[in-house]
């Protein structure tokens, strides 16, 4: 009777550690000085991110474009993005995309992250790279 636990117990943790989900992880992406973002597979076309900042780093206008979209924040989230230190860019493709769509990720961060704050503080915003939409979430 043990035997039989335990190859179950075997072939659970084996299926679990096999699923694509548990293995996912963001990629980094690079934004070059001109706002294209870099590192996103071609097949999406360029992406491109322009983002204003005011002198004490509040960020007046972020707009996000890409093949045949534009998308600018709206200024309900704007009032969210005070004193950016730093943006960082990652996005995901390789993933099931019937279950969800490619995407880009910012995260607009007021604190970055470090040893003793691994997640930082900020806002992030995703955008999928074939479509006209966005969502937001907060980062702490």
């Amino acid at each position: 009777m043990g035997s039989v636990l335990l190859q179950l117990l075997a072939t659970l943790l084996l299926a679990l550690a096999a699923h694509p989900t548990r293995a996912h992880e963001d990629t980094f992406l690079r934004i070059a000085h001109d706002g294209e973002i870099l590192g996103f597979p071609q097949e999406y076309g360029k992406l491109r991110v322009q983002i204003d900042y005011t002198e004490t780093r509040d960020i007046r206008s972020v707009q996000f474009t890409g093949k045949g979209f534009s998308i600018k924040l709206r200024p309900c989230l704007l009032k969210r993005l005070k004193g950016i230190n730093t943006v960082i860019a990652t996005g995901s493709w390789y993933h099931d995309l019937e279950q969800h769509p490619a995407y880009v990720h910012l995260d607009f961060m007021q604190v970055p992250p470090s040893m003793e704050n691994p997640q930082g503080i900020g806002v992030g915003v995703s955008f999928p790279p074939s479509t006209a939409s966005c969502s937001w979430r907060n980062a702490m």
